[in-house]
């Protein structure tokens, strides 16, 4: 039991390491690049591209910005609508979701649940081959943690939800800016 214990205490810490240092590499944002293109009949294009390190699941909502398409260069009122789709589109992605510790918990509790009872009835089929109880609490630990780790992931929806809502935005004020579709992965 104390083997347990201190090895269910190590991945606790790996994962609160993890969780700390990427939200270090979060600061400052993504850095804008702009790539123009000309074409062969003369139409200009330019890609307002945000590059980022790490993906959208563990960057706080207020650092994801999202990609764009315009014709011709990059206009300063361009930058201006884009920046106001996203302010409200942050809001109603906040409204929305569920927040980021609740969407881990759920996920973490399910997936423990039933790995408790899929692996705990699965070692009392073999009867007194194994002590269940001590298979049982390993398969809800393997899973609380996978699950967690399945709800940290699935936080990537926000990005999702906030990039479709400046897309149409975007688009409903018809200002000919189109938002690239990015997987938040």
């Amino acid at each position: 039991m104390e083997v347990f214990a201190m090895r269910t205490l190590r991945l606790i810490a790996i994962l609160a390491s993890i969780i700390a240092l990427s939200a270090c590499g979060t600061t400052g944002g993504p850095k804008t690049e702009y790539y123009p293109v000309e074409f062969t009949n003369g139409k200009k294009l330019t890609i307002a591209s945000q590059s980022q390190v790490l993906p959208d699941f563990l960057l706080p909502l207020s650092s994801i910005r999202t990609s764009y398409i315009v014709e011709g260069e990059v206009t300063a009122d361009q930058m201006e609508n884009v920046n106001r789709a996203e302010t409200v589109c942050r809001l109603h992605t906040e409204n929305s979701r569920a927040s980021v510790p609740v969407i881990i918990a759920i996920n973490g509790i399910v997936y423990g649940l039933t790995g408790y009872l899929g692996v705990g009835l699965g070692a009392k089929a073999f009867g007194a081959a194994v002590k269940y109880r001590e298979y049982a609490r390993y398969g809800g630990t393997a899973g609380l943690f996978s699950g967690m780790g399945n709800g940290l992931i699935t936080i990537a929806g926000r990005s999702y939800t906030f990039k479709n809502c400046t897309r149409e935005a975007l688009d409903a004020a018809k200002l000919n800016i189109r938002v690239l579709t990015e997987s938040p992965y």
